[in-house]
């Protein structure tokens, strides 16, 4: 299961967790009634009061249950721009799953706070790729892509996967060099 924070959708309250969601939208009508209640609420299918500890609750009960069927592995991708009642409801989770087969993966930039920054969980920093993962990144999702574009691409994206393989626009020869490399 996964979920990723989408810059536009930040000021959106449990925009995330509704994504990350979507799969489990029918054993909802199995949780406890004011879970069910709390957690249609933040989704706006309700009018009983947003409590965020319920809506946490609700969320830990509906991952819990998916994990009885086999391990879970959720992935939540660019938690800075995550809507904060979302990361806040998933870091919850995080802390609370240790007897349960799921495990829970956050990824977010060493440059952004976040609301995971003082919670406790265990980090890991990764670093970039380095030049030759690089290349084989960028010949796998643009390898039409010219020389000199290339190189830019490279330089400019300083081994970040994302901004290695993310371009939706490529520069082409009637464009001029000052032509962004990436969209962003």
């Amino acid at each position: 299961m996964s979920t990723a924070g989408v810059e536009g959708e930040a000021h959106l309250p449990f925009a995330g967790l509704h994504l990350l969601l979507l799969p489990l939208q029918d054993a909802v009508a199995k949780l406890p009634a004011r879970q069910r209640e709390a957690l249609n609420s933040a989704f706006g299918l309700g009018e009983a009061r947003v409590e965020p500890f319920l809506i946490a609750m609700a969320v830990l009960t509906l991952l819990t249950e998916a994990a009885a069927a086999g391990p879970l592995l959720v992935v939540v991708d660019d938690v800075h721009w995550l809507d904060a009642p979302t990361v806040e409801a998933l870091a919850f989770v995080a802390r609370r799953i240790r007897a349960d087969p799921i495990a829970v993966l956050f990824a977010t930039r060493d440059d952004h706070p976040t609301h995971l920054d003082h919670c406790g969980l265990s980090e890991l920093p990764l670093g970039g790729l380095d030049h030759a993962a690089a290349e084989t990144l960028l010949d796998q999702r643009a390898s039409r892509l010219g020389a000199g574009a290339r190189r830019r691409v490279l330089a400019e994206a300083d081994g970040n996967p994302s901004l290695s393989w993310s371009c939706r626009r490529w520069p082409t020869a009637n464009r001029s060099r000052r032509s962004p490399v990436c969209c962003r």
